[in-house]
């Protein structure tokens, strides 16, 4: 109880029976006190009975018994044995494929020999009545926990490291009762079974060989761990007038919340279930309304997906009843992300992954939920994101669908950078054309603060530096700190380039202090 209230008060009392719940302390004192009650006849040989104040804390002490498995079958909440997101994740990447231990009984190989052995070495001492009679009292105690905790394991494995943790105390009794008369040829069969017992555990789990590469040198969780204190501190230095919410791994938003205080859905608490269940409907949504509308719910501000972390994939799975081995359905959410079908009012923002060898190949994608937008705007901020991270054939992708636009002054810089970063001189001539014209009729007066950077940017590089002036000195007269925080480390290096360039400096040394 004590526990229970150091936990929980004085935030919530929320009685789920899947945590630390008040009803396991008379549970424990009555089934104690009925422990109690059995040995003291079984060492008096006293009848069963007594006198009328042993029978009333005999009865007593079975309804405190009865607390806990009462607590669970009238719980309207998920119980001990139910199966919850972080449960499901852990048996829908390995070898764990079922909640329970007949689902999962080919696959676990040795991990069930070790109890097993347990148990028949128990069994053995009190049957043989090796040792002396308090080494067996011990010995009969400490075998009643195990059994308790190992009958829970098999009905959901995620009690299995409770019934591991019970074994090693009744392992260490039974040792001390087997060993006191313990002959040649018994030490032999002992050290024997052992040997069959822990021997496939050391091939499975052995240490690895050493490699030249740094990441497999370091600790993987080390290397996670420095990426995710950075992500965690960029996305917080990237929205400082509002803490952002996370839609990510349930390995990774813990992280973030605890590096940058950011909120986050999915985790693997069991106390979360409910945020487990809103990340699970918001990645197998099949609709952009859906999914919009969750995000909306939960006001969630930003996707983040790291490559070597896929567990938002189980997410899909768990919510379609999916194998862990199925492939994502294609009317998902998070699998239309995945391919960079973005929605209108999703944008990508890049991220700079630290360098760290053996990772050269992974990314963190972040997407940023803003508001809407046309399609030839977010068009050409994805192009522009590709090109920042270095993903030409990406942006090399869009510029088809981005000549559909050849016209618009707001997609015309990202279809010049591709043009430039292409080599494609005779495209990027016909693009500058268009842009000239634009810019000269005057219809490039009205566009979003960033679309007005990014053709600052494109008309200096093509030495147009008067024009490339006057939308500088625009975007200097409309700045604030918002705009500054919306566009990109990459970009933002430029602006500020640009405006020593051309002498247009900021209107405000707070804004400028900000920028750098």
């Amino acid at each position: 109880m004590l526990c229970y209230l150091l936990e929980y008060a004085p935030d919530h009392l929320s009685f789920n029976t899947r945590v630390n719940h008040p009803a396991l302390a008379f549970t424990g004192l009555g089934a104690g006190e009925l422990l109690h009650c059995l040995l003291d006849r079984l060492r008096n040989h006293t009848p069963w009975g007594g006198s009328k104040a042993r029978i009333i804390s005999s009865s007593l002490a079975a309804l405190a018994t009865l607390a806990w498995p009462s607590a669970l079958l009238l719980s309207s909440t998920d119980n001990a044995f139910t199966s919850t997101p972080p449960d499901r994740h852990l048996t829908a990447t390995g070898p764990w494929e079922g909640n329970h231990l007949f689902d999962s009984f080919g696959a676990l190989g040795t991990t069930i020999l070790l109890p097993i052995f347990t148990l028949v070495v128990t069994i053995w001492v009190l049957r043989r009545r090796i040792g002396d009679a308090s080494l067996r009292r011990a010995v009969f105690i400490a075998s009643g926990p195990v059994l308790v905790a190992t009958a829970f394991a098999c009905l959901q494995l995620s009690w299995w490291p409770a019934a591991d943790a019970q074994l090693v105390v009744l392992a260490a009794v039974a040792a001390v009762a087997g060993f006191s008369q313990l002959n040649l040829q018994r030490l032999f069969l002992l050290v024997s079974v052992c040997a069959i017992v822990v021997l496939p555990g050391l091939f499975t789990h052995g240490p690895r060989a050493p490699t030249d590469n740094l990441a497999d040198s370091l600790a993987s969780s080390e290397v996670v761990s420095s990426i995710e204190r950075d992500l965690a501190h960029w996305l917080h230095r990237r929205t400082p007038a509002a803490s952002p919410v996370v839609l990510s791994s349930p390995h990774l938003t813990p992280a973030l919340a605890y590096y940058g205080s950011i909120h986050g859905l999915g985790t693997l608490g069991v106390e979360n279930a409910a945020g487990d269940m809103a990340a699970i409907r918001m990645v197998r949504a099949t609709s952009p309304a859906e999914t919009i509308a969750l995000l909306e719910a939960h006001g969630v501000s930003h996707i983040v997906l790291p490559s070597w972390d896929t567990l938002l994939d189980n997410y899909v799975r768990i919510g379609r009843k999916l194998p862990g081995d199925a492939p994502l359905p294609e009317d998902t959410f998070l699998h239309a992300i995945s391919r960079w079908a973005l929605p209108s009012w999703l944008q990508a923002v890049p991220y700079p992954l630290p360098q760290i060898s053996g990772l050269e190949n992974d990314t963190v994608v972040v997407f940023e939920r803003t508001a809407e937008s046309s399609e030839r705007l977010a068009l050409a901020r994805l192009a522009e994101y590709f090109l920042e991270i270095g993903n030409g054939a990406g942006a090399a992708n869009l510029r088809e669908r981005l000549r559909a636009f050849a016209t618009e002054p707001g997609t015309l810089p990202s279809l010049g950078q591709i043009d430039s970063a292409l080599g494609d001189r005779e495209a990027l001539a016909r693009t500058l054309t268009a842009l000239h014209s634009a810019v000269a009729s005057g219809e490039a007066d009205y566009l979003p603060w960033d679309r007005r950077v990014s053709l600052a940017i494109l008309l200096t590089q093509i030495r147009l530096l008067a024009p490339a002036k006057i939308q500088m000195q625009q975007c200097m007269d409309s700045m604030d700190a918002e705009s500054l925080h919306r566009i990109s480390a990459g970009t933002l290096l430029k602006f500020i380039a640009l405006s020593r360039i051309h002498e247009t400096p900021f209107p405000h040394s707070e804004l400028e202090s900000l920028a750098q």
